[in-house]
């Protein structure tokens, strides 16, 4: 499960098993973000 803040956010909270992991995107193009978050939501 994930939390994405819209496009223009820089961090994805990613609930894990340590606990909230936030995952800086600022690098990253809407299209790399969008895919690493269905990567997230592909291993959840």
């Amino acid at each position: 499960m994930y939390s994405y803040q819209g496009q223009y956010q820089d961090t994805i909270y990613v609930q894990g098993a340590n606990g909230i992991v936030t995952v800086k995107v600022r690098l990253l193009k809407d299209e790399e973000a969008e895919s690493f978050l269905d990567t997230l939501d592909a291993a959840a």
